[in-house]
């Protein structure tokens, strides 16, 4: 008998029903591809797709202190991102457009996972559709949300529910503990942040299906080689990584303990990140809710309890590695003066909401099952109506969520359609504009468009634009100058992190100079008179001995000073050619 009694409707083949649910999610990604309302990645999504020119064209980047030397993304290299975006930039020749059509098949894979977990755990499809539109809802600071940008971290939340499929359905069999480690050992060339906390719980996992009497002592030795095989697979990462970090110029303890205090509560303190995720009232009610579901699981589905061992060893694995390994190792790193390794493994506890969400469905269904107080109502008019309720709740809570997270709090937010993702797209196809085009896409795209067919390579380039933390601002013009018009940037206001962790080689300015320049820009922006700023920004540019300057305020010509040259302007932006008279 199969470890988990699964019900029926499990056993069948994958019918039409699932291959429209599947075609469901992936019509999920194309609505969430439509309805980002940028036309370009700032953030680690603009990162990575740096990081991925940098490898392709290296020859055009000389002077770039985030990817002038292809060498300083040496620990990426290995993630499964950067070959992808590579790829599909080949492909579509625009790697802009390539991460945004790589968000359709990531959700797809991800909603048809969490589907078919559900659906085999639990035994039904609806549960598994309830379970699938859950996780698509954003849960404030614990990482967990839909991402409408590609980052490692969303290709693993892709990848994790097979996963899970994947021991629920051969772990019962010892022999292939090895296989299945060694896949899960594979996360560390998709997300390596994920894959220890990650892996360790697949491993404890493994206690769940222990024999009663007998052979525990030989399990036990088969559990104890899988975990090998997990650490083997990662040999090659961690030698890459090691081999670059012997190139990386000395950074002492002190001052990168202060720099990595500066990129967010993630490097300063398990407990900080846990108060900071957990304290909201979203996370809370989906722990509590999937508390809850679990205690309604083990009373009225005895049954089940098998897989709720799983999952309980499973979870106790994750947070093991999370919290008091991430916290150990950070005081004896801190005592031997060295960058702890783990630090951001506490982020792995965002895989506790999809499991807590398993639970808190099935709770759901429990109770809608048992409204008119016995088994058999499982049926009736009245329990359809209230698991029915139950789905409706769950997708209201995804679109109200994602929409808060999205568009609630944005400044450009203008009309109330933007409120519902679905609803701003419908009205872009209402309005003709099926592209569902995004905030002044075309004025974004002609000055880069200029430079990327009238500027020759290694024309180093400084964009100063508004304080602004929308991803069509600084940090993401400075991304998309760099791999879509495939020029080199002197200074990008989302360097710091990148340039902190892998950037500080020898040949190229570190975090420390970044620091310089960024009080530099951040005094630009604080200057009242037109011409004053004018000629602040022609100072800035000359001393980082850049070629051109993007900008978004108003200028005073005179100000611009010998040999320097507008060449290009639309409504927001010009370029401002130094050392080139008209």
């Amino acid at each position: 008998m199969n470890l988990f009694n699964r019900l029926s409707d499990t056993d069948k083949p994958i019918s039409a029903i699932d291959w429209y649910i599947i075609a469901g999610f992936g019509f999920i990604g194309f609505i969430e591809f439509l309805d980002w309302p940028y036309a370009i990645f700032g953030g680690d999504a603009g990162v990575y797709a740096d990081l991925a020119a940098g490898w392709m064209w290296p020859e055009r980047y000389g002077g770039d202190p985030l990817i002038g030397d292809p060498a300083s993304s040496g620990p990426y290299i290995t993630i499964i991102i950067v070959p992808i975006l590579m790829a599909m930039s080949v492909i579509f020749d625009n790697p802009i457009f390539a991460a945004f059509v790589l968000i359709i098949p990531l959700i797809c894979l991800q909603g048809s996972g969490l589907y078919f977990l559900g659906r085999y755990v639990f035994g039904t499809r609806l549960q598994g559709f309830a379970l699938a539109c859950a996780t698509l809802v954003a849960v404030p600071h614990t990482d967990w949300q839909l991402y409408s940008t590609v980052l490692p971290r969303f290709i693993f939340q892709a990848y994790f529910p097979f996963l899970l499929l994947a021991f629920l359905h051969w772990a019962p069999k010892p022999k292939n503990w090895i296989w299945l480690m060694a896949g899960a050992g594979l996360g560390f060339y998709i997300d390596p942040v994920s894959a220890p906390p990650v892996g360790f719980a697949c491993c404890m996992s493994l206690f769940a299906f222990y024999p009663h009497a007998t052979g525990r002592w030989r399990i036990f030795g088969r559990q104890i080689g899988s975990g090998f095989a997990f650490l083997a697979i990662s040999i090659p990462f961690a030698l890459a990584y090691k081999i670059f970090a012997g190139t990386m110029e000395a950074v002492s303890f002190a001052d990168a303990t202060v720099a990595r205090q500066s990129l967010g509560y993630t490097y300063y303190g398990i407990f900080n990140w846990l108060s900071h995720g957990y304290g909201n009232w979203i996370a809370l009610s989906v722990v509590i809710g999937g508390a809850a579901g679990f205690a309604a699981t083990w009373y009225f589905e005895p049954h089940r309890r098998a897989q709720m061992k799983f999952f309980a060893a499973w979870l106790g694995g994750l947070w093991f590695v999370a919290v008091p390994l991430v916290w150990l190792e950070s005081e004896l790193a801190a005592s031997l003066e060295y960058q702890a390794l783990l630090t951001q493994a506490i982020g792995g506890t965002r895989y506790t909401i999809p499991i807590a969400l398993l639970f808190l469905v099935n709770g759901l269904f429990i109770v809608g099952g048992r409204v008119n107080f016995g088994p058999a109502a499982k049926h009736s008019p009245i329990a359809v109506l209230s698991n029915g309720g139950a789905v409706l709740s769950i997708i209201f809570m995804l679109i109200f969520t994602h929409s808060v997270k999205f568009y609630g709090h944005q400044p450009w937010l203008t009309h109330w359609y933007q409120f519902v993702p679905f609803l701003r797209t419908t009205h872009c196809w209402v309005h003709g504009d099926p592209l569902c085009a995004r905030n002044d896409v075309q004025l974004i795209f002609e000055p880069l468009d200029f430079l990327r067919n009238n500027i020759e390579p290694n024309t180093p380039v400084l964009p100063l634009l508004s304080p602004t933390r929308t991803p069509d601002s600084q940090n993401g013009m400075s991304s998309a100058i760099r791999h879509y018009a495939r020029l080199p940037v002197v200074y990008n206001d989302n360097d710091f992190g990148p340039l902190l962790l892998y950037g500080t080689r020898k040949g190229s300015y570190g975090w420390r100079e970044w620091q310089k320049i960024n009080r530099q820009v951040q005094g630009l922006s604080t200057i009242k008179s037109i011409s004053e700023k004018t000629k602040s920004a022609i100072e800035l540019a000359n001393s980082l001995s850049a070629k051109l300057l993007i900008i978004d305020f108003p200028i005073a010509p005179a100000a611009l000073g010998k040999g320097n040259a507008v060449v290009f302007q639309n409504a927001h932006f010009k370029i401002i050619a130094i050392g080139r008279s008209k």
